[in-house]
């Protein structure tokens, strides 16, 4: 199995707790707000019976009130609780993928983008591919692998990775935009899992 494949089953694996534990967070939240509303209307409703209806309609907007309260208070915990996950979960992400960039099949990663994103250029006369200062090294064995296109550095790239540029089009394979997406597809998969939350 490649170090390729082994990274992204194990980010899914990360994605799934994720995922769980956001809907447990969620459903604990959820049911936290339901006990103090139902909490909220029996305070309400015995007021009620001891208060005429002046003091009814007072009971019953201290009751929506705090209500009101629980609910946002519950919104915040999750957005906080998923906020914290996608953190965890995209620090993992970051180191699975700073342990490939130390890793034998690095080389042959980073030969093929370099393949592909020639061919994404399509043999555009100034298209240049560009990686990591760590990675210059590599540079000539990508550029031959790219059919001869220039491979520079650029020190935005810290991660690992390449992208390449012709006339302002760009093919970006960088490993910041992998964990870019990764980390969008966290958030996703949370809200999802979770409901959306205001």
């Amino acid at each position: 199995m490649t170090e390729k494949k082994r990274t992204e089953r194990y980010l899914a694996a990360v994605s799934y707790a994720a995922d769980m534990r956001a809907k447990q967070i969620r459903e604990d939240a959820e049911r936290k707000a339901e006990e103090r509303r139902l909490s909220d209307l029996e305070s309400a409703r015995l007021a009620a019976a001891k208060r005429s209806e002046e003091d009814v309609a007072a009971a019953r907007r201290r009751a929506a009130a705090r209500l009101s309260s629980a609910e946002r208070e519950a919104r915040e915990a999750v957005t906080r609780a998923r906020g914290e996950e996608t953190d965890r979960i995209t620090e993992r992400a970051a180191e699975s993928l700073r342990e490939f960039a130390k890793s034998a099949g690095y080389r042959d990663y980073m030969t093929e983008i370099a393949r592909r994103i020639a061919a994404a250029l399509d043999g555009e006369e100034d298209a240049r591919i560009f990686i990591s200062p760590r990675d210059a090294a590599l540079a000539d064995e990508m550029s031959e692998a790219a059919g001869g296109v220039p491979v520079l550095t650029d020190e935005k790239i810290a991660l690992g990775g390449a992208y390449g540029d012709s006339h302002g089009v760009t093919c970006d394979c960088t490993l910041e935009t992998a964990l870019g997406e990764k980390r969008a597809s966290v958030i996703a998969a949370l809200s999802e899992a979770g409901g959306e939350t205001t």
